[in-house]
């Protein structure tokens, strides 16, 4: 299965640097490519931090053709892989605010593995950030099982989405509708698994954001 990773990106240079820098201690090697969709950045940094990426191995730059904003980005972005992949492809979605574990790709891709075996077919989401101080809702005697690598949970944040290229109409249409909630809201109506793995493998480090604040920002205290 090809694994193909998207990052989201759109001005905050310090986060980015941050992202990048623990992205490339990362396992990387069984990525098949790294796509990096900017929003249309008009900082300084954050342009000089991507025209010095163009030049990496696997790695490619999509300038957004205008600034979309944070909900509408991600559709843009998603509908350019889907017009690339078609078929045996993980696709990894990340912001541009996280740092993430040195094995973390090979965590997801095994538990997606598991996932898919477990409830047979590709109709679920995977996330690798559990966050501890949001999104905690779990449900009661549906675990995959216990001490497992993941379980199922009611809702989930859009910093880390991992899913299977069959699944990424249902993710454009119900993000395009609603953003990360329309797409949680529309799994749990449907009653699609949405699973968390037990322990991060990727933490959020945006105090400063659209949806953010120091006091308040969803982290995972346990990383």
């Amino acid at each position: 299965m090809k694994i193909i990773l998207l990052i989201r990106s759109y001005n905050r240079p310090n986060y980015l640097k941050k992202t990048i820098k623990s992205l490339f201690k990362s396992d990387l090697k069984n990525v098949n490519n790294i796509y990096i969709y900017d929003d249309n950045s008009n900082d300084k940094n954050t342009i000089n931090i991507l025209n010095n990426l163009k030049y990496k191995k696997n790695i490619k730059i999509i300038k957004g053709k205008k600034n979309y904003g944070v909900n509408k980005s991600y559709v843009y972005a998603l509908k350019i892989l889907k017009s690339k992949y078609k078929k045996n492809t993980l696709i990894i979605t990340i912001d541009n605010d996280v740092i993430m574990k040195k094995n973390w790709i090979n965590v997801l891709y095994k538990a997606y593995i598991k996932a898919k075996k477990y409830y047979k077919n590709n109709k679920l989401l995977l996330t690798g950030f559990n966050s501890s101080n949001a999104h905690i809702n779990k449900y009661k005697n549906k675990f995959y099982s216990k001490n497992t690598l993941f379980y199922r949970k009611k809702s989930i944040g859009g910093v880390n989405f991992v899913f299977y290229i069959s699944f990424i109409n249902f993710i454009i249409n119900k993000w395009d509708k609603g953003a990360d909630w329309g797409v949680v809201n529309n799994m749990i109506r449907l009653n699609y698994p949405i699973l968390c793995l037990n322990k991060s493998v990727i933490n959020h480090i945006g105090k400063n954001g659209t949806w953010s604040s120091p006091k308040k920002y969803n982290h995972d205290i346990y990383y």
